[in-house]
């Protein structure tokens, strides 16, 4: 009798090279697989575990749920292994590898400096790296994502507490009434409605460019954007900014988006069926 899916993820966990009776689960190295080497099932990193919670098909996702069982509440990453695997192609561009990644090869130079609830914090080289969960995007999709984080003056985050914060523009922590959406902060200022503004308008980062978040109302001062009305995302839920009992025109929010280098997300990388 060959070795079960659940005994082969056991078998995987401690350390050990495995292949399933049926050969639907395997490990090459520290990587667990489910159906080839397309879908990457976990990792494992010492003592800590990144499991890939991306749906692709009820057979992963009993799979995954073999590793979740076994797996210790505290040596678990909960992460999106697509979202990963587009922060390593981006890593490993800028460090001149031409076409190719290797996301064992990136995880071989992490250091994890923290872990809590499925969440870490990762340090690879000079550079830092959250793993997260967004709990403004909307139910049934992927609500975890890969930032690279900005180390300013202050040095690196020691902690995933002090990397959240990290994010948090420096305007928006004094601020009362502020809402989020994903990498955008909102606060309410009274101003009056302008002579120009624009109506379901994308908000733009820092570059310049549009993105994904749509502003019932907007325009902009200098650097400065303002937006009024509902903020629409497709992977977020709906963001209402009217700010009661003043009169509505007289309120908008500023639109201040995150500190960080770069992000990806699990909502855009993981769900196929």
């Amino acid at each position: 009798m060959g070795v079960t899916n659940y005994d082969a993820v056991k078998a995987y966990l401690y350390g050990n090279n495995v292949r399933s009776a049926g050969g639907t689960l395997f490990s090459d190295g520290d990587i667990l697989y489910s159906y080839g080497k397309h879908w990457i099932l976990a990792i494992r990193h010492g003592r800590t575990v990144f499991i890939n919670n991306d749906y692709y098909s009820k057979t992963t996702a009993k799979h995954r749920s073999y590793v979740v069982s076994q797996t210790p509440r505290h040596s678990m990453v909960d992460v999106s292994m697509g979202a990963l695997s587009e922060a390593v192609l981006e890593v490993f561009r800028r460090e001149n590898h031409g076409g190719s990644w290797d996301i064992e090869e990136f995880m071989q130079d992490v250091e994890i400096i923290e872990t809590h609830d499925g969440e870490a914090l990762l340090r690879r080289f000079g550079d830092y790296y959250l793993i997260g969960r967004d709990d403004t995007i909307r139910d049934g999709i992927n609500k975890t994502f890969v930032t690279q984080l900005r180390i300013d003056r202050d040095g690196p985050p020691e902690g995933i507490c002090e990397a959240y914060d990290r994010m948090i523009p420096e305007i928006v922590k004094y601020k009362q009434g502020v809402k989020r959406q994903g990498d955008w902060f909102f606060f309410p200022i009274a101003i009056k409605d302008p002579l120009i503004k624009q109506c379901h308008c994308p908000l733009k980062n820092k570059e310049g460019e549009e993105g994904s978040h749509i502003a019932s109302e907007w325009f902009q001062q200098g650097k400065d954007q303002y937006v009024k009305g509902i903020i629409k995302h497709p992977e977020h839920k709906q963001l209402k900014l009217y700010y009661p009992p003043k009169p509505k025109q007289l309120f908008w929010h500023v639109a201040v988006e995150a500190e960080r280098e770069n992000s990806w997300s699990g909502a855009t990388k993981g769900g196929i069926d």
